[in-house]
């Protein structure tokens, strides 16, 4: 089985650093893996200002001496050696339960667009004893169990080849050439019905690719009973070339997902595919990109109150029409323009400079013939120790921005606020369909809850 594995647990903003052991948030390795991460994100970040930014970030400290610090990426890195590094996100209200942050983090990695994560289920795994890269192994077993049960794909393959017994059409030319001395054999062309399309192929090749990587006995033993199954279909030989040659059509569309996992094993494609062989495998997330896919689902549950629009272009910087300007969210047709950063406030909640130069751009800079002119802006971060209060800022006397801190350890309750605040934003004549859903599920409290929407009051109630 080749080497063995051993997991270590990273947290958002920890670092690695060589020793032995762990030190709070942080994780100690050998030399030599510490080295193959570092050339790994040596190769694969991106520098700015002559500094790798996104993945981990080479520094120095006083007590541990060269490190890699851990920043906006989360998910799994493993080393030849057969060590796996999960970096999980950092989040408010939860200490030391990595179990919990798991459940979490893989609950916003559903919510991803276009991914393969989507009709994952997770409900019956012990996240408390699989690391992330076991829990990904297992995802994609039930969904080639799935397709096991649906039934494999065949197709007719045309072959050649030379035989003791006659089948098909013999290919006289071909006999002569490699059986002249040996007139026992016929060189013969048939079809056969079998397996060995594109697609099973690519999956063979991940099984095998996924048994040195797994460290549990039950994965381990599940990927066995797959490559008995698909014993008689041979590994693909070009990667790239099986996947070009996939199409999915009414015939196959039941292989769309388990592909989509053999892309993320065999050739790494999630958001960043990564370049070198210093590592076995690596899988990472941005995790402002979660986020904001995130948010936006939580939102879109709400859209028979809220009517929101992800990613539309609300105007250009320059009037020449350059440099569009294209918010993560758009409320109530450009009433409220919303954006998330997966960034940590402090107490004061200082913002970063080119934050607020963005919302201010997106505030005044913008095509006011398709939409209703747009004073209040939302700036959504995820809610930290030091912030979980929402506070409101002035441009000036008609920009108004609204920090919101989002738990995301308390969905529901988050989900309240901001159901309130943007209620509290809105022009009554749009705010009433939330009343008449109240009025309809409980008018007792109808008077209660509007005066407390109508006078800008903070409540904790629900309006569903």
């Amino acid at each position: 089985m080749g080497n063995k594995i051993t997991s270590h647990t990273l947290i958002e903003h920890g670092f690695i650093y060589v020793g032995e052991g762990k030190e709070g948030h942080n994780v100690g390795v050998k030399q030599k893996d510490f080295d193959a991460i570092k050339k790994y994100i040596l190769k694969n970040g991106k520098e700015e200002d002559n500094a790798i930014t996104n993945f981990l970030v080479p520094g120095y400290n006083n007590i541990c001496g060269e490190i890699l610090k851990a920043k906006n990426y989360v998910g799994v890195l493993q080393t030849k050696k057969g060590v796996t590094i999960e970096i999980l996100p950092k989040i408010y209200g939860i200490n030391e339960d990595n179990e919990k942050t798991k459940k979490i983090f893989l609950n916003m990695l559903r919510t991803l667009r276009d991914s393969s994560f989507k009709k994952s289920s997770f409900a019956n795994l012990d996240l408390s004893r699989m690391s992330l890269l076991d829990i990904f192994i297992n995802m994609f077993l039930d969904e080639l169990e799935k397709l096991v049960k649906q039934g494999l794909r065949k197709s007719y393959l045309h072959i050649y080849e030379s035989r003791h017994t006659l089948k098909g059409k013999i290919d006289f030319n071909q006999n002569i050439r490699h059986n002249l001395v040996h007139k026992e054999r016929f060189f013969v062309g048939y079809d056969q019905f079998s397996s060995d399309r594109p697609e099973n192929r690519l999956i063979k090749s991940t099984l095998l690719n996924i048994q040195k990587k797994a460290s549990t006995n039950r994965i381990q033993q599940r990927v066995r009973k797959y490559c008995f199954i698909f014993d008689e279909i041979s590994c693909s030989e070009n990667v790239d070339n099986d996947i070009l040659r996939c199409k999915s059509n009414r015939l196959t569309s039941h292989y769309d997902q388990i592909l989509i996992w053999c892309r993320i094993f065999l050739k790494n494609k999630t958001f960043q595919s990564y370049k070198g062989n210093d590592l076995a495998f690596a899988l990472l997330f941005p995790m402002e990109k979660i986020f904001e896919d995130y948010i936006a689902y939580c939102l879109r549950k709400e859209s028979k109150i809220i009517h929101f629009q992800t990613q539309k272009i609300i105007g250009h910087l320059l009037k020449s029409g350059k440099y569009k300007m294209k918010p993560d969210i758009v409320i109530d047709n450009g009433k409220i323009i919303a954006d998330t950063k997966w960034k940590i406030l402090d107490e004061k909640h200082m913002m970063s400079q080119n934050d607020l130069y963005q919302m201010y751009a997106y505030a005044t800079k913008r095509d006011t013939k398709d939409f209703n002119q747009s004073q209040r802006i939302i700036l959504i971060y995820p809610m930290n120790e030091e912030v979980t209060e929402t506070k409101e800022y002035f441009f000036n006397d008609n920009i108004r921005l609204t920090v919101f801190p989002f738990d995301l350890n308390n969905e529901k309750e988050s989900l309240n606020r901001i159901r309130m605040n943007i209620g509290e934003i809105m022009e009554v004549k749009h705010f009433t369909k939330s009343l008449f859903s109240l009025a309809l599920s409980c008018p007792t409290k109808l008077y209660y809850h509007a005066n407390k929407a109508y006078n800008n009051q903070s409540s904790e109630d629900t309006f569903s």
